[in-house]
């Protein structure tokens, strides 16, 4: 399967997961994850296989090269960023606890006997 994905990513790219699903007729999930997994064994196995907001795609020189490594360089920088802010406010929600929870939760109404 691996090599039938490899074909149609040299033949067809950049070619989204979606289209691989298509065209090679694999039953996949909808987020396409075992097709992922096995583009991503292929990178393994030595394929440069680069991806875009148009799919996936063989990088066959420098310049395609140095767009993949900035757009994940850029990525990795997001994620990072990301991070602390999630540790900020994790911190922030931790010492605020009670008004958070209070927030989330709503009321319950007690219902009162008569």
């Amino acid at each position: 399967m691996k090599t039938k994905i490899l074909k149609t990513i040299i033949q067809h790219g950049p070619i989204t997961a979606r289209d691989i699903k298509t065209r090679c007729d694999i039953e996949c999930d909808d987020t396409h994850r075992s097709i992922r997994l096995m583009i991503e064994e292929l990178t393994t196995d030595g394929w440069p296989i680069a991806s875009n907001n148009k799919g996936f795609f063989i990088a066959h020189n420098l310049k395609e090269r140095r767009l993949y490594k900035q757009r994940l360089s850029k990525q990795i920088g997001g994620l990072k960023e990301r991070l602390v802010e999630f540790e900020s406010a994790w911190e922030t929600f931790k010492s605020n606890e009670d008004y958070y929870l209070k927030l989330i939760r709503p009321q319950r109404k007690i219902k009162r006997r008569s």
